[in-house]
């Protein structure tokens, strides 16, 4: 059933079916993307005018009146931008740019961060990865806990060489090893490529919600 959506941006109106609603669209007006939500007619506040009083008919030798042509609500229903699902996975073509959608959560994403997603065989695409406040927040406590243990990891190295400490000598290595387990799951944090071929690029390890609000591949 066709709901009526606006542009957020532009505040350009469109029809489209209730079952995009949610979804992100490019504004074909201007340009911008946005999420498609059904508009809801504001209640009267007050009581509706009584019905004007009926004329006599007109006399038959004159031709009936009709209402003048209003020009119909602009149809055309905005385009999707080159990102979809398939399967839990991002679907983004290499040449289209995400919404500022949080790739995490699914809520209003405030800034981007880059990010290089790349495969032995398929090359490499570099794109800013919108994020919300929180999660960006939490990318930034990851990559600073990783280089605080790598760095403490490196003076227990240190330390057990001037000492002869085998006891700093392990504490090293374990602060090593955390250090790269840390460095890993800091880098598959925004998601990780399970496929790029020539025109698209195939990303697992997003949020849930944030791939329900995208349409199907």
């Amino acid at each position: 059933m066709p709901v009526l959506t606006q542009c957020t941006h532009c505040g350009k109106q469109y029809r489209v079916n209730d079952d995009r609603v949610g979804r992100p669209f490019k504004c074909p007006s201007c340009g911008q993307a946005f999420l498609a939500a059904a508009l809801v007619a504001p209640a009267s506040a007050t009581a509706p005018a009584p019905p004007p009083p009926t004329s006599p008919p007109p006399p038959s030798n004159l031709p009936p009146l009709t209402a003048p042509a209003v020009p119909p609500l602009d149809s055309h229903e905005p385009e999707d931008m080159g990102f979809y699902q398939c399967d839990g996975k991002l679907v983004l073509d290499r040449q289209a740019d995400l919404p500022m959608i949080c790739v995490k959560c699914g809520e209003a994403a405030t800034t981007r961060v880059k990010k290089r997603y790349a495969q032995s065989f398929g090359g490499s695409v570099h794109l800013k990865v919108p994020l919300c406040d929180a999660h960006r927040s939490t990318k930034s406590r990851l990559l600073l806990v990783t280089w605080l243990i790598f760095i403490a990891s490196f003076f227990s190295f240190y330390g057990a060489i001037a000492n002869e400490s085998g006891t700093l000598g392990w504490t090293g290595l374990i602060l090593f090893v955390a250090s790269m387990i840390l460095a890993v799951i800091t880098t598959i944090y925004l998601g990780y490529p399970s496929r790029i071929d020539r025109d698209y690029l195939w990303v697992k390890g997003l949020g849930s919600r944030f791939i329900e609000k995208l349409p199907p591949f």
